[in-house]
């Protein structure tokens, strides 16, 4: 696993580029060496979204009834796993599904790897949720378009 700091350090400081969520996302196919899918899904109540590593995709489904805000902070969470290396890679797994595979027979229990109701009490979250802040804070920081009560929750 990867230390927070070093993560941020690398995906904030590296070009000098400004950091976008596009960029990022780049930024974690690369790292990852294929491509990552973005979808809404249903899901169990109280469950926001999840990070699966199929053999040709790594993929990240979102919940439906976020609001876009939400559904960004939840990416940001999700893509933080793939960056600390807290989702093994698969892609010479033959015993791991494809993406196609997948699809057809979507079993999110069976990807679950922890509890819902302490899901912020193991230091793998709580370091996915650090990252995750700390990337927003540095895209929002950034952006223009960015409404200012949005900058000011993050400054």
């Amino acid at each position: 696993m990867c230390d927070v700091q070093d993560v941020l350090n690398r995906h904030i400081s590296d070009t000098g580029e400004e950091l976008t969520f596009n960029r990022l996302r780049g930024d974690v196919e690369c790292c990852r060496n294929k491509p990552m899918l973005i979808e809404i899904d249903t899901m169990p109540v109280g469950m926001s979204g999840y990070v699966v590593s199929l053999r040709d995709v790594d993929l990240i489904c979102i919940n439906p009834d976020l609001d876009e805000i939400l559904r960004q902070i939840v990416t940001l969470h999700e893509m933080s796993h793939l960056l600390l290396d807290h989702v093994m890679d698969h892609i010479d797994d033959g015993s791991v599904p494809t993406y196609d595979e997948f699809k057809r027979n979507r079993d999110v229990q069976s990807i679950m790897c922890r509890e819902y109701n302490d899901a912020y009490d193991t230091a793998t979250e709580q370091n996915a949720e650090s990252l995750a802040r700390a990337l927003l804070r540095s895209i929002l920081r950034r952006r223009d378009t960015t409404p200012s009560f949005a900058r000011d929750l993050y400054e």
